[in-house]
Parts: structure tokens; sequence; C-alpha cells
């Protein structure tokens, strides 16, 4: 049941800081960077949120997510695995890590929007009933019609209680019949090749070729996962 569960996971979280500071102390420093980039990054986007800001580019998207989403998704594990081995981190991890969890999160923000509900496991179009600033909300900010652009801040600055579902519907077919969302696909396809390639470089040396195999595989899955 779900009051055994959560104590369960208390008690785990804590199991996970005993192995980490009972580690190297580069892993003490690697593990409490990690978490000060991801609330960096999770500041900037409730912030937007909380300001009703939309005027944001395309970097501005991708500054956030590497802090929120690619320091805990990859960038880190890929420091600490090393660091745990008593080895200097290659530096390649961090522009690796960087491109992959810009990619992953870029198509986490893409199903959310035409994913098959069964498989994503959340509501569809729950990004906007947020309000959360994505790839896909920049790109059709910049090239749709004053009077759509018009019609999606009257609707994204609304609490989201007052947020009709016709109003989410209106707007999410406005955004797919953009082209919006195949251009945040297709940054995150350049992304994704970018970290793969930064990745497989930084591990070119590595003696055991079958885990790296499987690291790139990994990888691969994370950043162009479609459910």
């Amino acid at each position: 049941g779900m009051p055994l569960a959560l104590n369960a996971g208390d008690a785990l979280h804590i199991y996970m800081w005993q192995a980490v500071f009972a580690g190297p102390p580069a892993a003490r420093l690697e593990f409490l960077q990690m978490i000060h980039r991801t609330a960096e990054g999770q500041h900037m986007d409730l912030a937007w949120v909380q300001h009703q800001r939309w005027n944001l580019s395309s970097a501005d998207y991708l500054q956030m997510v590497q802090l929120k989403t690619a320091h805990y998704t990859v960038v880190s594990p890929l420091r600490l695995g090393m660091v745990a081995a008593h080895l200097e981190p290659n530096p390649q991890f961090l522009e690796a890590g960087l491109a992959l969890g810009a990619a992953f999160q870029i198509r986490d923000d893409v199903l959310n929007l035409i994913g098959d509900v069964e498989k994503y496991g959340k509501e569809i179009g729950g990004d906007l009933l947020e309000g959360k600033r994505t790839l896909i909300t920049c790109h059709y900010l910049e090239q749709a019609p004053h009077a759509q652009q018009t019609r999606f801040l009257e609707v994204m600055n609304q609490p989201r209680a007052n947020k009709l579902e016709s109003d989410i519907a209106e707007i999410l077919a406005d955004i797919r019949s953009s082209g919006a969302i195949e251009a945040a696909m297709e940054v995150a396809t350049q992304q994704t090749k970018i970290g793969l390639d930064s990745l497989e470089q930084a591990l070119k040396n590595a003696p055991e070729r079958g885990t790296v195999h499987k690291i790139l595989e990994l990888m691969n899955s994370l950043a162009t996962r479609v459910a």
C-alpha cells in the first residue's frame, strides 16, 4: 500500500545519500553541484510561469532544460560513475550530457502533445494546462498569425482551473498544424547526434567495449524514446 511504499522510498533516499557520502569527496561535490544546477533550472521554469513570460527564444529554453534536466539525467550520472571508480571524469561528458539531456526533454515535451496516453503515462496536453514553456511553444509563437498568438496567450495566462478543455483542444490543434512540433523534433535529433558523437569520443579508450556499447545504446534510447 501507499503508506508502506512512501516510507520505503524515504529510507532508500537516505541510503542513496549514505552511498554518496561514503564515496570519494569528489562524489559529494558532484552530487551537490547536480542539485544546485537542477534547482536553478527549475527556478527558471517556474519563474517564467509565475511572471507570465512568453517572449522566450530557443536558446532560453535550451539553457533552462540543460540545467533542469540534463545534469541529473545524464551529466552527473556519467561523471559519478567515473568518480566512483576513482577516475577523473572525462570533460566531454559535460557536452555529451547537456545535448542528450536536452534531446530527452524536448521529446518528452513532444510526447506530452502527441503521445499515446497509455504508453506515455501522463495526461496529453498537461504542459498546456500548466502553462509550461517548451521549445514547441517557442517555435509556435515565433511564426503563428497574430490572432492565434493573442488567443494562445489569453488562454495560457489563465490559472489551470480556468482553462476549458475546448480551449486547450483548439490551441493543441493550432500547434499541431503549425509545424512547431516537427521543428522541435529536428532540434532533438541534432542534439542527440551531438551528444552521442561526443560520448562515443569520450569512451573511445575504455577497455570494456561491450559495456561502452550498452551505454551508447541506453543513451540513444533515452534521447530518441517514442513513449
